[in-house]
């Protein structure tokens, strides 16, 4: 924690599917997380759980990385009401609305 806010920072190089140690380990840290002492989630990872561009195709390739990303991980960011993630892996600067299920919620 720092201040009014709580990181959490994994790694998408390492088995985090639903069930795994380290997806455990996510949703262990978010629930114990205390609003009234840090009302700001920031979650981080290496690659981008979110991606506009298209690439290489294949089972290590980024748009098939934030697919499984996005299929272990959006519940329990969307269940704890993680306010911010950050990636990077990619070398280019992309940003998005609030996402839910691939659509845009809208600007806070």
């Amino acid at each position: 924690d720092w201040g009014p806010v709580h990181f959490v920072q994994y790694s998408t190089e390492h088995v985090f599917e639903e069930g795994s140690e380290q997806w455990r380990f996510i949703k262990e840290d978010l629930e114990a997380v205390d609003r009234s002492k840090t009302p700001w989630v920031v979650v981080s990872g290496h690659r981008p759980i979110y991606i506009s561009s298209t690439g290489a195709e294949g089972v290590d390739s980024d748009a098939t990385v934030s697919a499984a990303l996005q299929q272990a991980l959006e519940p329990l960011l969307l269940k704890y009401k993680v306010d911010l993630t950050l990636h990077g892996h990619h070398h280019t600067y992309q940003r998005t609305c609030p996402v839910a299920s691939g659509a845009c919620l809208g600007h806070a």
